[in-house]
């Protein structure tokens, strides 16, 4: 296949017309007659059928139905007799097969963990979609009746622009170019590159990406050509807009399709293309987007938002202050962005023809289909919003909400991610409040003028605060009144109005032993310690540990009710009830309360040494001379703290941690030297003096 490839005169493929649709769809047909000649079509198993049940066992059941049959037609004892042999004789070789399948799937598990999620689906039907699922006062129960369903409420979501309704015209937006961005380039090497490192085992559409990894030396100059003609003529192929829809269960009935998002499953020649534009666009738009932003940043994250707002709440409390904190929720914001608002965007920002109009054919003319237990449903286009599933959609949602921020007063806070975003301010009076109230007006106003609307009834208030004497007010959101809640759920961590962390330790507790329940009941057939060992640490201590730098427990009973979770787990890993300590030492694990304080060192050196992004007033050395190299440099210095909820806060606590590493381990510039010595340091300290 790669010799026929090399052969052809790709330029009188793709240079014979100015039309890049057509070049695109001949590229596609060439490539596809080749495939078809050497690659072998096979039939795909039955997603419902257990992976052990081969072809022989399959035959084995067909015969074992003809035998029923006919035993029954001619009710003859010797017929009976022959088809209660084959019947057990099938039981016990399912029973190998799978006793074999399991075997090797223990071996695989150790090189790609979430092969047991496939695994899972096959032995727990629970996580399939019902026979029946309804929407409002319609039901289906045919696949393709099914997926019209589904699809029609994927469909609903979008805004679809109304033909001769009056067109607001649009504000002046007051961006300081520096510059505009026109043209792109894209290099044979980096297209060479995405081809070479497709991931082969995700799901997409078009053609399959192992085909394209394999045959990336022969196709990259002529995909290049592809690539840079349709970013030179401002248009994206209409072969690369269409994407198939998995639903995906989120919460609740699982039979109400209002309950399922549709996971987009895009042409990876689309998303290659789109990793070259993403680069430069990247570089151009990011100087010029809010530091609030830590949606899909370099350096940034969810932790690194919520341990500056987490530390800005902290040193409030500390210092008895209030803080008033309103959690905004859009209503499918990434499906509702108007494209003519989101090219007007980008205008202003410094896109220039042929790129702007790249950029409109690219989110023009999409659509869309749900692809259902082997059936599809019809399509329906895209009206709005970034597509999903893409590599540029995030980058232009990030782009679209930039100007958030520039409504609101000064001294008003308003951390993003991505469609994630809180409003708060320090509440010393009623005109803070005032103040408060008219940045949620403002942003009320800015949901109007952009059209992304408000949830408003999931928008709440926060107020954190330890004094008695609260500031009490009353916000509202578009004229409705905003509920006060005592704790809120924000990316992924709950925060409480007094900053404890009881109410997320209980939630992840909870969450991690139903995970190892689930793992010990999926894994009760496998024999290798090191396997159940691996899929504990990937699947359930890791949701103990997400975001621990932020809320890191420091009362008794938060310690004792995460550290019995890794006590069960493993117990169920080596089946066995030697002591804990030693339960640990033989499965190679630390207590969980020093693989918490292993996660704030290793984002301390990050943060030190740039990794991560973090204001760099949130540490002060001790030692302003660091050329002294004595075993008092590189030493942090230690913040006063009035209160347990700031002195056991990240950016106070790490500088204790930090200053009490060896001055060997402290100047170490390589993170995995640095986390290889600090491994060592603490599994010393845990041989010699930790105690359950």
């Amino acid at each position: 296949m790669r010799q026929s490839l090399g052969f052809i005169d790709w330029d009188n493929v793709l240079l014979d017309n100015e039309d890049v649709n057509e070049s695109c769809e001949k590229w596609q047909q060439v490539f596809t007659s080749i495939a078809d000649q050497y690659v072998a079509k096979v039939r795909v198993r039955d997603i419902h059928q257990p992976p052990w049940v081969d072809r022989e066992i399959v035959h084995l059941l067909h015969k074992e139905n003809n035998l029923r049959r006919k035993a029954k037609v001619c009710d003859s004892a010797n017929l009976w007799s022959r088809f209660r042999r084959l019947r057990a004789d099938i039981k016990k070789l399912i029973k190998y097969k799978k006793k074999v399948y399991i075997t090797n799937l223990g071996q695989s598990l150790k090189d790609n963990p979430k092969r047991f999620w496939s695994y899972y689906k096959v032995i727990n039907k629970s996580s399939r979609i019902p026979n029946v699922v309804s929407h409002h006062d319609i039901s289906a129960s045919e696949p393709r009746f099914k997926a019209n369903l589904f699809n029609n409420y994927f469909h609903s979501v979008f805004n679809t622009p109304v033909a001769g309704e009056f067109v607001v015209p649009l504000p002046t937006l007051s961006y300081t170019t520096h510059g505009v961005l026109s043209d792109i380039v894209i290099e044979r090497d980096s297209v060479n590159k995405a081809l070479r490192y497709l991931d082969v085992n995700k799901a997409s559409f078009g053609i399959p990406s192992r085909l394209l990894k394999e045959c990336s030396e022969e196709i990259t100059v002529p995909v290049t050509t592809l690539f840079n003609k349709s970013l030179s003529t401002g248009v994206f192929p209409n072969q690369w807009k269409d994407a198939n829809l998995v639903p995906i269960h989120k919460a609740e009935r699982k039979s109400i399709v209002s309950n399922y998002r549709g996971i987009s499953l895009l042409d990876q020649l689309s998303k290659v293309l789109e990793k070259g534009v993403f680069g430069r666009l990247f570089d151009f738009v990011s100087p010029k987007l809010t530091p609030w932003q830590h949606g899909f940043f370099p350096g940034r994250s969810t932790v690194t938002q919520l341990l500056q707002v987490v530390h800005l709440l902290s040193s409030a409390l500390d210092k008895k202050q209030q803080v008033d904190l309103v959690y905004l929720d859009f209503s499918k914001a990434f499906d509702r962005v108007p494209h003519d608002k989101l090219l007007h965007k980008l205008h202003a920002i410094g896109i220039r023809d042929p790129l702007l109009s790249w950029f409109r054919s690219y989110l023009s003319d999409r659509r869309h289909r749900v692809v259902l237990d082997g059936h599809t449903s019809e399509w329906l286009p895209m009206t709005s919003g970034v597509p999903q599933g893409s590599v540029l959609g995030p980058l232009l949602f990030v782009i679209y909400i930039n100007d958030m921020p520039d409504v609101i007063n000064d001294g008003t806070y308003l951390p993003l991610f991505a469609d994630d975003s809180k409003c708060f301010r320090f509440i010393f009076g009623s005109a803070d409040q005032n103040k408060l109230q008219a940045d949620l007006d403002a942003l009320y106003d800015w949901s109007i003028t952009w059209g992304m609307n408000f949830n408003i009834s999931k928008c709440k208030i926060l107020r954190v605060a330890r004094t008695h004497t609260v500031f009490d007010r009353e916000y509202t959101l578009g004229g409705e009144s905003l509920n006060i809640v005592e704790s809120k759920k924000d990316l992924g961590v709950w925060l409480h109005s007094n900053l404890g962390w009881n109410d997320h330790v209980d939630n992840i507790a909870a969450k991690a032993q139903k995970m190892l329940g689930l793992l010990y009941r999926s894994t009760r057939e496998m024999d290798d310690p090191s396997v159940k060992r691996l899929l504990y640490i990937t699947w359930v201590r890791s949701t103990m540990e997400y975001a621990s730098q932020v809320w890191s427990p420091y009362k008794k009973r938060n310690i004792t009710k995460l550290e019995q979770v890794q006590r069960r787990a493993s117990r169920i890993i080596l089946s066995n009830n030697i002591e804990y300590k030693d339960r640990l030492i033989k499965l190679h694990l630390l207590p969980l309360c020093m693989c918490r304080e292993i996660a704030d060192l290793v984002f301390c050196f990050k943060a030190i040494h740039g990794q991560v992004q973090i204001p760099s007033d949130l540490f002060e050395w001790s030692v302003t001379g660091r050329c002294l190299r004595t075993t008092d440099d590189l030493k942090l210095t230690v913040p006063f703290a009035r209160t347990d909820v700031f002195k056991y806060s990240y950016f106070v606590r790490i500088t204790r941690l930090w200053n009490f590493l060896p001055y060997t381990v402290r100047s170490l510039e390589s993170l995995p030297s640095f986390r290889r010595e600090l491994f060592k340091l603490y599994y010393d300290r845990f041989h010699i003096d930790w105690n359950p």
